[in-house]
């Protein structure tokens, strides 16, 4: 890849990651390494045990 314009990408994902981090940390907004890690390691488990928003505006297909 010669150019990669970021401008191009939907940044929402990573931006959502992020604050997600920062709000495990609370207090701490800003994590080490380890904490970092941990965080990462609970948002896998909070995504796969919860499907969806409690806030979200979609809904499930009935099928």
């Amino acid at each position: 890849v010669m150019i990669f314009f970021s401008r191009r990408i939907c940044q929402d994902p990573l931006e959502k990651f992020f604050r997600c981090q920062r709000q495990i940390g609370r207090i701490h907004d800003n994590p080490n390494v380890k904490e970092f890690q941990q965080n990462t390691q609970t948002l896998r488990v909070v995504v796969t045990v919860c499907r969806g928003s409690v806030k979200s505006n979609c809904r499930e297909n009935d099928n």
